[in-house]
């Protein structure tokens, strides 16, 4: 959309593939601003866009020197949500030409965040296995072939920064905290890098008196519908999620965290012990599981509004 929008102001047409599925608002804008929606390869000579070219790095790395010039104070370290890697590595690129000009004299850390449902670039990052890729809300980010992987994952190393996976409740409550305290509305893309800031926080990868830059990209029109699903108190729950599958063993017993992660991977699920924390974190804030300490363990017990949930997805 936004290429659509520079191209027009000076006279360039503008064609538009779409590869991937797209919000409408995106697509109203790519056509209101003048581009066209192709379903192949346009015959006339053209300059094909793709995320990780050169020219849009060299364009986002600007982003870096607005930063440094606008900030009062350095910056301790930078949230990035990524799809492809391009805007990670371009951030990256941008400091570490400040610092090689010595206007600034060393880089902030970068974390690159993505949501859970497709995360290569933070499973990569980690060493772990990268597992098929599906649709999320932050459709602007869920990239299964990031072609720029490997600079992203060097970015974050050469900084000493880290990735994190944020899941779509979370990614929710970032929107929601950013419009009712900052009054801005983003993009569930721009809502990660704020959940991810969160379990930053949690973590101590983060401290609180450091001065912090969150990238929170896209306006929140863009994708209406993961507004109206905020409003009508969306879920966030597919029949076979996570979510349901750790609803369905507390269904037959009560039991600590660890009892449920190994319930799962028994059932053939890999999903690593924290991300069972934050699923049960979350059910609990919303009333389908709740918990109490026996024997200095915590046990999280279902509750009948997540009796209800179970017998709803049936």
């Amino acid at each position: 959309a936004s290429i659509s929008a520079y191209s027009n102001l000076i006279k360039v047409k503008t064609y538009t593939r779409l590869i991937e599925p797209i919000d409408r608002g995106k697509l109203y804008q790519i056509l209101l601003y003048g581009g066209e929606i192709v379903s192949d390869v346009v015959a006339k000579p053209f300059y094909p866009v793709f995320p990780t070219d050169p020219f849009l790095v060299e364009g986002y790395k600007t982003i870096s020197y607005e930063l440094v010039e606008d900030h009062i104070g350095r910056i301790d370290a930078i949230i990035v949500p990524m799809g492809s890697g391009s805007l990670l590595f371009s951030i990256w690129k941008g400091f570490k030409e400040l610092v090689e000009m010595n206007v600034i004299d060393n880089l902030p850390r970068i974390y690159g965040v993505q949501e859970s449902v497709c995360a290569p670039i933070v499973r990569s990052f980690h060493g772990k296995r990268i597992s098929k890729g599906h649709r999320g809300i932050a459709i602007e980010i869920n990239d299964p072939n990031p072609g720029r992987m490997k600079e992203a994952i060097n970015a974050v190393k050469d900084t000493n920064g880290d990735m994190v996976e944020v899941n779509s409740m979370q990614i929710i409550e970032g929107i929601k905290l950013l419009a009712r305290f900052e009054g801005i509305l983003v993009e569930p893309a721009g809502a990660a890098s704020i959940a991810a800031l969160k379990i930053l926080l949690d973590r101590g990868e983060i401290d609180f008196d450091e001065n912090i830059v969150v990238m929170a990209t896209g306006a929140g029109l863009k994708g209406p519908k993961t507004l109206l699903k905020i409003l009508s108190g969306y879920k966030g729950f597919r029949r076979n999620s996570m979510k349901i599958n750790i609803l369905k063993i507390l269904a037959d017993k009560s039991m600590h965290p660890y009892s449920v992660w190994k319930k799962l991977s028994e059932k053939g699920f890999t999903i690593s012990k924290t991300a069972i924390y934050q699923h049960l974190n979350d059910l609990e804030r919303l009333g389908y599981v709740s918990s109490k300490f026996s024997d200095g363990r915590k046990i999280f017990y279902l509750t009948s509004k997540g009796l209800s949930l179970i017998k709803s997805t049936k």
